[in-house]
């Protein structure tokens, strides 16, 4: 049987080189949508996006003409909490099931003979041969 979910860094999208060149080159109402809800997971509220256009733009990496064209086809996937907020109902659920599993102590914990090997690994130099003319 398969997950139904795979793990997916919203940092890691908005850092991408790659991603932000070919949004770049050809912004498409999916870039723009994934955008928004990146920003919105590592917004403050969490998964929520200020429900102002000039904001909204700037999230979505596009132009006000870009924006103009592009809102409009991914808009109803956002709903307003009624506070100047902006969420995605699928994604705000998602957050506040995790959220509930951190606070309930469920949540995935870290193996610490993981980590410490993983920290002896990281703190090991090398060991310097030396050569055989040096001797």
């Amino acid at each position: 049987m398969r997950s139904p979910s795979f793990p997916f860094y919203p940092r890691d999208w908005l850092a991408s080189k790659t991603v932000r060149r070919l949004h770049s080159k050809q912004p498409t109402p999916l870039s723009a949508y994934m955008y928004l809800l990146c920003e919105a997971w590592l917004e403050d509220p969490a998964g929520t996006l200020p429900n102002d256009e000039a904001e909204l733009i700037s999230a979505a990496r596009l132009t006000p003409e870009q924006f103009a064209i592009i809102w409009p086809q991914i808009s109803h996937e956002f709903e307003s909490d009624g506070n100047g907020r902006l969420f995605n109902p699928k994604q705000f659920q998602i957050f506040q099931k995790q959220h509930q599993a951190f606070l309930n102590g469920s949540a995935p914990k870290r193996n610490p003979k993981q980590n410490d090997k993983q920290n002896i690994k990281r703190n090991m130099k090398p060991i310097k041969k030396q050569d055989d003319k040096q001797k």
